[in-house]
């Protein structure tokens, strides 16, 4: 995928290890607590997150976890820098900015918009998205008293699979490895778990007669 960022630079988007993915994780930052009366005098104590020094916290955490996640997605993608443009990333790090990692250039060359749109097709090649699952939906077709199965609420017990949960549970139905699904594209690995959720969803309002 051809991607030129508003500056100019232009990349190949290509996709990474999926499990490179998963295994992002820096823990939030737990919010302060103040002591609050409620009715009948008791004081309980609840979360202060409009706490000052939380929010400085929790703002530096949001840079980390931003900053984790385009070292991750970096190696899924081709630059091509022309000679000004590396003149600008090797004086923006010779004052101290960047870590000499192929991340640099998205940080440092990159406005915010074309960083989430980056990030956001690096996911969509990569692993389960949201906007696969729609477009496997809509190819699938599945319907329900002529409308798309999708829009048909079903009931729902109290127990709920995590995200990795519910696509582990459509690759060993599939019949594929954990290691084949993650090596499939974005994609195909979406278009896996919209076909068992439509399944799922199909059969539980098949039983129940609505």
């Amino acid at each position: 995928m051809r991607y030129v960022t508003r500056a100019g630079v232009v990349l190949e988007i290509g996709r990474v290890d999926r499990r490179a993915l998963d295994a992002l994780h820096v823990p939030e930052p737990t919010p302060p607590t103040r002591p609050v009366e409620t009715w009948g005098g008791v004081v309980e104590n609840v979360p202060d997150r409009q706490n000052s020094a939380y929010q400085q916290v929790l703002y530096e955490w949001r840079v980390t976890v931003w900053r984790t996640q385009l070292r991750a997605i970096a190696p899924a993608l081709t630059v091509a820098l022309d000679a000004a443009q590396r003149q600008h990333l090797d004086a923006l790090r010779a004052i101290g900015l960047g870590d000499g990692t192929p991340s640099d250039f998205l940080r440092l060359l990159v406005d915010t918009p074309d960083q989430a749109a980056i990030v956001e097709a690096v996911y969509y090649q990569s692993t389960v998205t949201a906007r696969g699952i729609a477009e496997a939906a809509e190819r699938l077709a599945y319907t329900w008293r002529g409308r798309p199965l999708q829009t048909w609420a079903v009931g729902y017990t109290h127990g709920q699979r995590g995200a990795l949960a519910v696509d582990m549970q459509a690759a060993f139905r599939s019949g594929l490895t954990w290691t084949q699904f993650c090596d499939l594209d974005g994609p195909t690995q979406s278009a896996h778990v919209a076909f068992w959720n439509l399944e799922d969803k199909l059969n539980w309002l098949v039983q129940s007669g609505n």
